[in-house]
C-alpha cells in the first residue's frame, strides 16, 4: 500500500527471492584471481555486527510510512 504512494522500501519482495535463491557457480578462477575467499551471508553478516544507529533504524522504519503522508498533507517540507 505504500508503495501506491510512491514509497519505495530498499528490500522488496524480488530482492528477498533473490539473496534466498543464493548465488550459484565454481569460485575458483575468481579465488585464483583476487586470493579472496567468498563467504556466505550469514558468515558475513556475522562478521558486522548491527551498530545501535542500525538497530534503532530499523525499529523506527516502519514509522516512516506514516510520518512521510504527514508530511505531505501538512504542507511542510521534511527538510
Amino acid at each position: 500500500a505504500a508503495a501506491a504512494l510512491g514509497w519505495a522500501p530498499p528490500i522488496r519482495s524480488t530482492s528477498l527471492k533473490e539473496m534466498q535463491r543464493g548465488v550459484e557457480g565454481a569460485p575458483e578462477d575468481w579465488i585464483a584471481a583476487t586470493g579472496v575467499t567468498p563467504s556466505s551471508l550469514s558468515e558475513a553478516l556475522g562478521k558486522r555486527p548491527a551498530s545501535i544507529q542500525e538497530k534503532w533504524f530499523s525499529r523506527l522504519y516502519l514509522l516512516k510510512g506514516l510520518i512521510v503522508p504527514f508530511w505531505q498533507f501538512s504542507g511542510r517540507s521534511p527538510v
